[in-house]
């Protein structure tokens, strides 16, 4: 089952247009373009790609529409289980969100992967880019002055969606996950869900490894500079959005922290508890 998630608002991106290098749609005939970590295509919908992943990390895939339009993604592999449903796991936000597709590759295989978009509504033009692990990350103690700054890619411009890390967390250790732009942080994990359909006689249960936006339940939220969780010795995704929504120009800074705190330390911030049960 997917789910629409309802945001308001939309955006224009003035001049975007002219960074457009595919401007067909493509046939049945015509083989999927290959999506190169860290190299951002700008094109229209519908479209097939196909990536491969070398990294044995969480990985990802962004999908950003421009001109106002409403861009949906899905990734699929033969054969793998990425769904309740199968082997095609779908992000369909709503809107001028940003879609994205985090697959925890210390579990799923390495290899080929084909990512597909579709235009829901509006405009079919929009950005794509694959990032692999920028790497893992060590909290900070609390309160320290340092900060982690997210990795860019090389290209200019408007060619910066976002990027992702591996956070190892420990059982009992809370962290205070805090951004300087709201909104901009989510942490993915696997979760475990009954197939759909449920066989006769029913089986517990299937592990989803593939982690669509709208199944990302920790997250700041637009409103929010921190969130709180408890570490459950689960190696989870950290993944970081340069730009998301209406008004989503490259924001100036791409500064975050991740912090080990007490539970004292962890409530004086005034943080939100966040969860998977959220």
């Amino acid at each position: 089952m997917t789910v629409r998630v309802r945001w308001l608002g939309r955006v224009v991106l003035a001049g975007l247009c002219s960074l457009l290098v595919v401007g067909a749609v493509p046939s049945a005939a015509q083989a999927a373009l290959a999506l190169t970590p860290d190299v951002p295509n700008n094109t229209f919908s519908p479209w097939t790609w196909s990536f491969n992943v070398t990294v044995p990390r969480w990985n990802v895939v962004f999908v950003h529409p421009y001109q106002g339009g409403d861009e949906d993604l899905s990734i699929t592999r033969a054969g793998v289980r990425l769904a309740q449903t199968g082997s095609t796991q779908v992000s369909e936000q709503a809107g001028a969100r940003m879609d994205f597709i985090a697959l925890n590759n210390h579990y799923l295989p390495l290899g080929a992967y084909t990512a597909n978009t579709t235009t829901y509504s509006g405009s079919p033009a929009y950005q794509i880019i694959f990032r692999q692990s920028a790497g893992t990350i060590t909290p900070h103690p609390f309160n320290s002055p340092a900060r982690f700054v997210a990795a860019s890619t090389n290209a200019k411009g408007y060619a910066m969606l976002g990027t992702i890390y591996d956070l190892q967390t420990q059982i009992g250790q809370d962290l205070i996950i805090s951004a300087d732009t709201p909104g901009g942080v989510f942490l993915v994990a696997d979760y475990a869900t009954m197939p759909i359909p449920t066989p006769v006689p029913p089986v517990c249960c299937v592990r989803i490894s593939a982690i669509s936006r709208w199944l990302s339940l920790e997250f700041l939220k637009d409103t929010e500079r921190c969130i709180r969780v408890s570490g459950d010795g689960s190696l989870r995704g950290l993944v970081v959005l340069f730009r998301d929504g209406p008004g989503d120009a490259a924001p100036p800074t791409r500064r975050f922290n991740v912090e080990y705190a007490t539970t004292a330390q962890a409530e004086s911030r005034g943080c939100r508890w966040a969860t998977m049960q959220e």
